[in-house]
C-alpha cells in the first residue's frame, strides 16, 4: 500500500513536505504555459498559437492548407516540413527572430525552478518548451533536459550539421514573409533557406518535429531518475503530447504530483481529482506565476523573488509584491542613515529591535499554534486554503460536514434517508450534465467542443462547490468520462 506523504492536499501540505527534509529529489515537467507570463503564446489554449492559426496565409498548397485547419498541429510535422519547409518557417518567423535578440523573460515559474535548484531540491527539469528561457536564470544546463529541442540552437534536418543562429536568422528575415503583419521590412513572399552544407531546405531550428524520435537523454533521465524522485511538478502543460506526458505514470505510486495548470489534466494517465485524491494535488484555476508566487511565500523565498525582481517580465511585475520581510525594512532604511544624527540612530535601532522582538514572539505563537493543531487532528491546509482559494479537497469535506452538522442535520450512516436524498441529488446533478453533453458533442470543430467542455468541468471542480462537495466530485469524474463522448 502507497505511503501518504502529505499532511493535507493542497500547496501547503507541499510546501510542509518540501520543509520537512523527507522530500530531497524534487523532478519538474513544464510546457508552454510557464512561458505565457513572458508574453509567449501557448500552443492549446483559446487565443493560444493552434488557436489563432490562419492557413490562408501561409505558403502552402491547398492540401496543405486543408490539414494544417483540420489539425494545426500539421505546421511543426515532419512530414509537412520535409514536403514545404515555409509553413514552419513563417509561424516560427517571430519567435525565431525574437529568441535571438532575448525579447522575452523568464517569468516567476522559471525563477521558482532555479529556486529548488539553489535550495538542492531539483533533480531534473524536463521542458518541452523551445524558448531557453529556463537558462536566463543560470540554471544548470545539465540539469536541463530539452526534450523538444531549443530555439536557440540550428541544424539541419538532412544532414544534422549546425548553423550559426545569427547567420540563420540573417536569412529568416531576408526570406521569410511576416504572416502577422508586424515587420515591415519583411518580404512579401517566402523563399526556402538551403543549408550551407548540403544545400537541402532543410535548415530550421533544432526542435522536435512531430513524428520524429525524441532525444535518447530523455529516456535516460526518465528511466534513472523518476523512480527515485520524491515530489513530480507538472507544470503549464495539458499532458496529451508523448511520451513527454508519461512522466507522470513513471514516479513511484507514492511520489506527490503537483498539478499546476489551469485546468484538470491528466485524468486519462491516472491523476486523480477530488475525493478520489490520494497524492494529487490540483493548483486550482490560477495561471502558473501566481501559483509558483505563493509557494514562493509559503517556502519563505521572498527575499530570492526580490532580488530578481527587475529581471522579471512586465505581467510577472505586476503581481502583488511578496511582504517585506524585517531583514529588508532594515536594507532600506540604513541607505539613509549615513546622514543622519547618531542619535537618531539609536531610535531607530531601538524600534527594529522592537520589531525584531515582536516577529520572533508571533514566530513562537505560530509555531505553538500549529503544533497545537496537528496535535488536534485538524488540517494546517484548511486555513491556509481559506486565505489563498487553493485546492483543498479535505478541507472542503470537513467544512460541508460542519455545515450538515450547524443545520440539525445528522451524519449519514444514522440517518439512511440522508443518503437517498444525496443519491438523488448526484444521479439528477449527472442527467443535468448528461443533457449538456450531447448537446456539446454536436458542436463543431473539436476545439469549441474541447472548449465547452473544460468550462462545465471547470464549474463542478469540488473546490468551487464548498456546498455540495460530494455532488460535485460524482459529477466531475462523470464529467471527466464524459470526455471520450465528445471524441475529444
Amino acid at each position: 500500500m502507497a505511503t501518504i506523504r502529505l499532511s493535507s492536499l493542497d500547496l501547503g501540505g507541499i510546501a510542509e513536505y518540501l520543509k520537512s527534509g523527507a522530500c530531497k529529489s524534487v523532478v519538474v515537467l513544464t510546457g508552454a504555459g510557464v512561458s505565457t507570463g513572458a508574453g509567449i503564446p501557448d500552443f492549446r489554449s483559446p487565443g493560444g498559437l493552434y488557436d489563432s492559426l490562419r492557413p490562408e496565409l501561409i505558403t502552402a498548397t491547398e492540401n496543405q492548407r486543408s490539414a494544417m485547419r483540420s489539425d494545426p498541429t500539421w505546421v511543426v510535422m515532419k512530414d509537412m516540413f520535409f514536403a514545404n519547409q515555409l509553413p514552419y518557417m513563417e509561424v516560427r518567423r517571430p519567435f525565431i527572430l525574437g529568441t535571438q535578440h532575448q525579447k522575452w523573460k523568464a517569468t516567476i515559474s522559471h525563477w521558482f525552478i532555479r529556486f529548488l535548484e539553489e535550495e538542492q531540491f531539483l533533480t531534473r527539469l524536463f521542458t518541452q518548451n523551445i524558448d531557453g528561457l529556463d537558462y536566463q536564470t543560470d540554471l544548470t544546463r545539465e540539469l536541463v533536459c530539452n526534450v523538444h529541442g531549443s530555439l536557440g540552437r540550428v541544424s539541419c534536418e538532412g544532414c544534422q550539421e549546425e548553423m550559426p543562429l545569427d547567420d540563420f536568422c540573417v536569412q529568416v528575415r531576408k526570406n521569410i514573409k511576416d504572416i502577422y503583419n508586424v515587420d515591415p521590412d519583411a518580404p512579401k513572399e517566402s523563399s526556402n533557406i538551403p543549408c550551407p552544407s548540403c544545400s537541402r531546405p532543410l535548415v530550421k531550428p533544432s526542435t522536435v518535429l512531430f513524428g520524429s524520435s525524441l532525444p535518447r537523454d530523455f529516456f535516460v533521465h526518465c528511466q534513472q531518475e523518476l523512480p527515485k524522485a520524491d515530489l513530480l511538478i507538472v507544470a503549464g502543460t495539458s499532458l496529451v503530447v508523448a511520451p513527454a506526458n508519461q512522466v507522470v505514470q513513471m514516479v513511484g505510486q507514492d511520489c506527490p504530483r503537483l498539478i499546476v495548470n489551469k485546468e484538470p489534466v491528466g485524468a486519462e494517465l491516472g491523476i486523480r481529482y477530488g475525493s478520489s485524491a490520494t497524492r494529487d494535488v490540483f493548483a486550482g484555476d490560477r495561471s502558473c506565476d501566481e501559483v509558483f508566487l505563493e509557494l514562493i511565500r509559503l517556502m519563505g523565498w521572498e527575499d530570492k523573488l526580490r532580488r530578481i525582481r527587475d529581471r522579471l517580465p512586465e505581467d510577472s511585475q505586476a503581481l502583488p509584491a511578496p511582504t517585506a520581510a524585517s531583514g529588508s525594512e532594515e536594507s532600506d532604511s540604513e541607505e539613509s542613515e549615513d546622514s543622519e544624527s547618531s542619535s537618531q540612530r539609536k531610535k531607530k535601532s531601538k524600534k527594529k529591535d522592537k520589531k525584531k522582538s515582536k516577529k520572533s514572539k508571533k514566530d513562537k505563537k505560530r509555531k505553538r499554534s500549529r503544533s497545537s493543531r496537528r496535535k488536534g487532528g485538524s488540517s494546517s491546509g484548511s486555513e491556509r486554503s481559506k486565505s489563498s482559494g487553493r485546492c483543498n479537497i479535505s478541507s472542503s469535506r470537513s467544512r460541508s460536514k460542519s455545515q450538515k452538522k450547524e443545520g440539525g442535520e445528522s451524519s449519514s450512516s444514522a440517518q439512511p434517508s440522508g443518503t437517498s436524498d444525496l443519491q438523488k441529488q448526484i444521479e439528477e446533478a449527472k442527467r443535468e450534465v448528461l443533457e449538456q453533453l450531447e448537446n456539446i458533442k454536436k458542436l463543431e470543430p473539436k476545439d469549441v467542443r474541447m472548449k465547452e467542455w473544460r468550462s462545465c468541468l471547470r464549474s463542478w471542480h469540488p473546490d468551487k462547490n464548498p456546498e455540495k462537495v460530494q455532488v460535485a466530485t460524482e459529477v466531475f469524474q462523470f464529467l471527466q468520462k464524459g470526455k471520450l463522448l465528445l471524441d475529444l
